[in-house]
C-alpha cells in the first residue's frame, strides 16, 4: 500500500506498508510439501495442509511449517530457521466466523551483513582486493538469535449483506540477543581493521485491537461503502544496548580467537507506548465516478525510563490524520486518479545519545492513471508523487553507532512510478517496473540540507519474462529470465563521499508443473556478479549478494 496510510491504520511510514494476511483454513482438504536444496549448502523444507475436522465444514484447521538451514556467501555465518503457524476457523453460524490465528519462528544466525574499508571493496588497496566471504567479526562470539511468538483472532459477523461487524486481535513478543564484532576501518597499513563489539539483548511485545463496522447504503444515485473503527495498540521494548573496543584482525589473513573484552552496557531503556485512534471512510461512487473520503483521530502516550540513570520522561501527542481520492473508470479500462493524504506516525525509539524521537508527519500530493482493458490480461499503472516528510528518521551515519537512527528534519521527495503485469495466451507473462526517485532534505540545522538522502536510488528497474508451454510432450515445462538495475546511491547525509555505482542483475529461473508436482531451479545473480552494494563512507562498506542457485521440488495433494 504505496503512500501515507495513517487514515486507516494509524502508525504507518509516510512511504506505505507491505500488506500481509496469514494463511486461513479452507473448506476443502488440500496441502503441499516442498524440498528445497541451494548453493552455499542451502537446505529447506516447508509444508501446508488444510481442510475441515468435522463432516459438517464447521471446524477448520490449517497447519504451516518450515525448516531450514543454509550457510551463506560470508565465511562462519549460518542461519537457521524452524516455523509454524497453526489456526482454527470456527462457523459458528450463518454469517458469524471464528478465526484463530498463531505462530512460532526461531531463528539461529550470524551476522552476514560486514562492514568493510573502501579501500579493497570498492576503491583498490595495495595489499589487494577483499573477497565477499570476508567475514570481520569472531567465529565464537558473533550470534544473533531471536524467537518470536503471536497469537490472536479474527471474528466476522454479517448481520445481512448490507451490514457486518469485525474484531482483530494480535499478541505478538520477541526475544532477540545481538553479540558482533564489526570493523570500523583501516590502520595506517591499509590492512589492519579496527573492531569495536555491539551486543543487544531484549523482549519486547505488542497488544493491538481492531474494531470496525462495515455499511453499504445507497443515498439517490450515489453508492456508498461506510467504514468505521476504533483501534488499539500497547508497545513495550525493554532492550538494554553494550558495545566497546574488539580485538584487530589483519583484513587480508584474518586470524580469528583473539580475547573479546566484555562490553559495559551503555544503555538501557524501557519504552512504552499506547495507542488509540477512531477512524470512518467513506467509498462512494456514482455510475464510473468513485470519491473515497478517510479520517483519523489519534492519542498516544509514551513513557520512557532510563534503567542506568534512574530518569523518566512522558510524552503526549493526539493527531488528525486524512486522505481523499477519487478516480474515473473510462470504458476502455482507462481510470485517471488523484490522491492527497496525510499521516503521523509516533517515532518510538531514541537517539544513540539517549534523546527520544520527535514524532514523524507527512503529506503526499500523488497522481496518475491506471490501465486494465476488458480484452486482455494487462494492468498498468503510471504514477506521480510528492511527498514531504518532517522528523524523518534515517540510520545513523555514524558507523560506530549501527542500529541507530537520527532525524534529519524535513525529507521531500518527488518521484514516478511505471508498472506493467500482462499475462497473454495462458504462456507468457512479462513483469516490469521503473521508479525515478529525488529524495532531499529541505530542512535541517546541518550540513546536508539540500543534500540527496542517502541510500536512495535515483533510478530502479526492472524486467521478467516467463514462457510457459501449455500443450504437447512439454506440456507444463517453462522458462524465463529477469534483469534488475539499482543505480547509484551516496552513502553519507553530506554526499561528500564518493557515490556507490549502480550495477545490474540477471535472473533465470526454469520450472516444471503438473496437477500434483511443482519443480523449479532458480537462479539470482545468474551470472555471479560481484558488486558493492552500499558504502557509508570509507569505513562501511557491504557487498551485495552472490549467485544463488535453489532446486525446489514440491508435492500438492
Amino acid at each position: 500500500l504505496k503512500g501515507p496510510s495513517s487514515a486507516l491504520y494509524g502508525a504507518v511510514p509516510p512511504g506505505g506498508l507491505v500488506s500481509m494476511i496469514s494463511k486461513r483454513p479452507q473448506a476443502q482438504f488440500a496441502g503441499e510439501l516442498d524440498a528445497q536444496v541451494g548453493n552455499f549448502d542451502h537446505y529447506q523444507v516447508n509444508g501446508d495442509v488444510t481442510g475441515p475436522i468435522d463432516e459438517d465444514g464447521k471446524v477448520l484447521y490449517r497447519l504451516t511449517g518450515l525448516w531450514r538451514d543454509t550457510g551463506t556467501q560470508v565465511d562462519h555465518v549460518d542461519s537457521k530457521r524452524v516455523f509454524v503457524a497453526p489456526a482454527l476457523t470456527w462457523n459458528i453460524a450463518p454469517g458469524a466466523t471464528l478465526t484463530l490465528l498463531s505462530h512460532y519462528q526461531k531463528d539461529d544466525t550470524g551476522t552476514e551483513v560486514q562492514f568493510l574499508p573502501a579501500q579493497g571493496t570498492l576503491l583498490p588497496n595495495p595489499n589487494g582486493h577483499i573477497p565477499t566471504s570476508r567475514f570481520t567479526g569472531e567465529p565464537n562470539y558473533d550470534s544473533y538469535k531471536r524467537s518470536q511468538w503471536d497469537v490472536g483472532y479474527d471474528f466476522d459477523y454479517a448481520i445481512n449483506s448490507d451490514f457486518s461487524l469485525h474484531q482483530n486481535l494480535k499478541y505478538t513478543q520477541l526475544d532477540v540477543s545481538y553479540r558482533t564484532i564489526y570493523s570500523y576501518g583501516l590502520e595506517a597499513d591499509l590492512r589492519t581493521l579496527d573492531r569495536y563489539t555491539y551486543d543487544v539483548f531484549g523482549k519486547p511485545h505488542d497488544l493491538g485491537l481492531d474494531n470496525r463496522a462495515e455499511w453499504k447504503v445507497s443515498t439517490g444515485p450515489v453508492d456508498h461503502e461506510l467504514l468505521i473503527g476504533l483501534d488499539y495498540r500497547n508497545s513495550y521494548d525493554n532492550t538494554s544496548l553494550a558495545y566497546g573496543v574488539g580485538p584487530t584482525l589483519d583484513a587480508f589473513h584474518p586470524v580469528y580467537g583473539a580475547p573479546v573484552p566484555v562490553p559495559a552496557i551503555a544503555s538501557y531503556q524501557v519504552v512504552r507506548q499506547s495507542q488509540t485512534g477512531i477512524y470512518v471512510q467513506d467509498h462512494a461512487s456514482i455510475g464510473q465516478l468513485s470519491i473515497t473520503g478517510s479520517g483519523r483521530q489519534d492519542w498516544v502516550d509514551t513513557s520512557i525510563h532510563d534503567e542506568l540513570a534512574g530518569t523518566s520522561s512522558k510524552q503526549n501527542e493526539d493527531a488528525l490524520s486524512g486522505r481523499i481520492g477519487a478516480n474515473y473508470v473510462f470504458e476502455s479500462g482507462v481510470a485517471p486518479y488523484v490522491q492527497v493524504a496525510k499521516s503521523f506516525v509516533p517515532s518510538l525509539g531514541y537517539t544513540y545519545s539517549g534523546a527520544s524521537f520527535q514524532p514523524t508527519t507527512a503529506v503526499s500530493y500523488e497522481g496518475g492513471v491506471k490501465f486494465q482493458p476488458a480484452w486482455q490480461r494487462v494492468f498498468v499503472t503510471l504514477a506521480a508523487y510528492h511527498l514531504v516528510e518532517n522528523n524523518a528518521l534515517t540510520p545513523d551515519p555514524n558507523p560506530a553507532h549501527i542500529g541507530f537512527s537520527v532525524q534529519t528534519g524535513q525529507v521531500t521527495v518527488k518521484g514516478v512510478e511505471l508498472e506493467g503485469v500482462a499475462r497473454l495466451n495462458d504462456n507468457l507473462s512479462l513483469n516490469a517496473s521503473y521508479a525515478y526517485t529525488d529524495a532531499k532534505v529541505t530542512k535541517s540545522n546541518d550540513l546536508d540540507l539540500g543534500k540527496y538522502v542517502p541510500l536512495v536510488p535515483m533510478n530502479q528497474a526492472s524486467f521478467l519474462a516467463d514462457y510457459t508451454i501449455t500443450e504437447g510432450v512439454l506440456n507444463g515445462f517453462g522458462f524465463g529470465g529477469g534483469v534488475r538495475f539499482v543505480g547509484s546511491t551516496f552513502g553519507d547525509s553530506y554526499n561528500v563521499f564518493q557515490k556507490t555505482p549502480s550495477y545490474t542483475l540477471f535472473d533465470a529461473i526454469l520450472h516444471y508443473d503438473t496437477a500434483q508436482w511443482h519443480i523449479a531451479l532458480n537462479a539470482n545473480n545468474l551470472f555471479d556478479k560481484e558488486y558493492v552494494a552500499t558504502c557509508y563512507s570509507l569505513q562501511s562498506c557491504q557487498y551485495g549478494s552472490r549467485r544463488t542457485v535453489f532446486l525446489t521440488v514440491g508435492r500438492r495433494f
